[in-house]
């Protein structure tokens, strides 16, 4: 006799793809949340975890003076650090939020009008990325952008298909305030739902008075009225709490096109092979290297069709959209393009586009020859494809990093240093000191200049923090996040009589 529990659950409701897509859930997870504490914050991680510290005031101060990101995301970080300030701590939310990403690719997205299909190669693609896997680690918002992302395609589709805006609207209006990339990301959305044939409600139509219609194409988009509204007052809101400040202080108000991100915005030389290395760039960063080129093959074949038949799907024209805002950002050297965190956000519309592309490419063939069995049979030689490129590449990169343990510096100066002693630690290292000690020691002194290559920038911070110590110095402790030993006649040019010990 059957239980009344079992009666009341109805095991046919739980399909194969709801177990499929529960065990790539959990792989996802286990990806991202493995060795998540392991290892101590890097300096940007604590940058901008220091900077969520302290009152509501300073947070936005920092934020606006010390930062390129907007104001959502220091402010969630600062919730975090107020329950608890751990390097498990801050990376939480990344790690979740990359986790959401592929939950909402699996189980929203086929919701709302996309294939499973479709869904599920777009999510195992985006659980085996390496890109993906590297910033859930981060402490930084790169992770939460691409949920946002995730979400802003979920709010097209559902708009589209039902009418339905108010997760649309929500995520216009939070999208400027998370990240820059998602201001753009934001149009390209808006950009693709003009074009795109709306939900209509013909019941509504029909009660209409003769005469009262408004011409298709206009009354369709009335209805993105309060989208655009939300995504404007997201960006006018973003642009006067920090993006105004952020242009003065970090570009002077010109061109961004300085500093460590110059290779990802346009020179002004060569604009083709620009182009061409910052989209091939932006695919290799996000496919693994035989399926980039491959996905590209298709979905241009698949566009090529969609433009004969003068049909567009919303993947596929979203995806031009995105691409192209990317690109014209980069040439006006206002957000970088190629592969690079910043453009993460695009993570979820190109796995998307990859997975539409094959899979119109399996119908495609099954159609031709005239064996349904085909379709399904290629499907899953492609999951086996995917799943077998993206664990070699997991294997090559290894995206769990090994890098200098602040921690494990400061445990060694606990137990050793004492308090004659004098410890002078480089910026970065110093960061570090202010994230994990809950209070500055007497003897510890913290230098202006970070020491990554070459640590006789760092020298001149050494007399000058000798200048404060308090007693006379007899050993000198030197904590630098290099894996190069200091050179003794380096430091004896500061002091003759220093004898220097690794």
């Amino acid at each position: 006799m059957a239980s009344p529990l079992l009666n009341k659950f109805n095991l046919k409701r739980v399909s194969w793809y709801h177990l499929a897509g529960i065990c790539l859930l959990i792989l996802a997870a286990g990806l991202r949340f493995y060795s998540l504490n392991a290892d101590s914050l890097w300096h940007d991680e604590l940058v901008v975890s220091l900077n969520s510290r302290g009152s509501l005031s300073e947070v936005l101060a920092n934020t606006r003076q010390n930062n390129s990101s907007p104001i959502l995301y220091p402010l969630a970080l600062y919730a975090v650090q107020k329950v608890e300030s751990s390097a498990f701590s801050v990376r939480l939310l990344p790690a979740a939020a990359s986790v959401l990403t592929v939950a909402v690719l699996l189980f929203l997205l086929p919701r709302m009008g996309a294939s499973r299909w479709t869904a599920f190669t777009a999510a195992l693609l985006l659980t085996l990325s390496v890109a993906a896997i590297e910033q859930s680690q981060d402490a930084r918002e790169y992770s939460i952008d691409a949920l946002l992302a995730a979400l802003l395609i979920a709010g097209l589709l559902g708009y589209r298909q039902k009418g339905r805006k108010v997760l649309l609207c929500g995520v216009l209006f939070l999208a400027p305030l998370t990240q820059y990339g998602l201001a753009i990301f934001g149009a390209a959305t808006l950009a693709a739902a003009l074009l795109l044939s709306p939900h209509r409600n013909s019941a509504e139509e029909r009660q209409r008075p003769p005469g009262s219609l408004i011409p298709g194409w206009r009354h369709g988009r009335l209805g993105l009225a309060w989208p655009w509204a939300c995504f404007l007052a997201g960006c006018l809101l973003t642009y006067l709490v920090t993006a105004s400040q952020q242009w003065r202080s970090l570009c002077g108000g010109d061109r961004c096109a300085g500093g460590y991100l110059s290779e990802y915005y346009y020179s002004g030389r060569d604009l083709v092979a620009f182009t061409a290395s910052g989209l091939w760039e932006v695919l290799q960063q996000h496919l693994p290297g035989l399926f980039a080129g491959l996905a590209a093959g298709v979905f241009l074949i698949f566009l090529a069709r969609s433009l004969q038949s003068r049909s567009w799907n919303a993947i596929a024209l979203l995806t031009l959209f995105a691409l192209l805002l990317a690109w014209a950002a980069g040439v006006a050297a206002i957000y970088p393009f190629g592969s690079v965190r910043h453009s993460l956000y695009l993570g979820p519309i190109i796995c998307l586009a990859a997975g539409g592309a094959f899979h119109w490419a399996a119908d495609s063939l099954a159609g031709w020859s005239g064996r349904a069995w085909l379709r399904p049979a290629l499907l899953v030689g492609l999951f086996g494809g995917i799943a077998l490129a993206g664990t070699m590449q997991l294997a090559q990169a290894d995206p769990y990093r090994t890098i200098p343990k602040v921690e494990a510096a400061l445990a060694v100066l606990e137990e050793r240093a004492q308090a004659e002693d004098m410890v002078f630690l480089e910026s970065v290292a110093a960061q570090g000191a202010r994230f994990y000690l809950e209070q500055k020691p007497r003897n510890y002194h913290y230098g202006d200049t970070g020491c990554f290559s070459d640590f006789a920038r760092c020298l001149p911070d050494l007399p000058r923090a000798a200048i404060f110590h308090p007693n006379p110095i007899k050993r000198i402790w030197l904590v630098h996040l290099r894996d190069a030993a200091v050179d003794r006649e380096l430091l004896a040019t500061w002091d003759a009589g220093v004898a220097a010990e690794t």
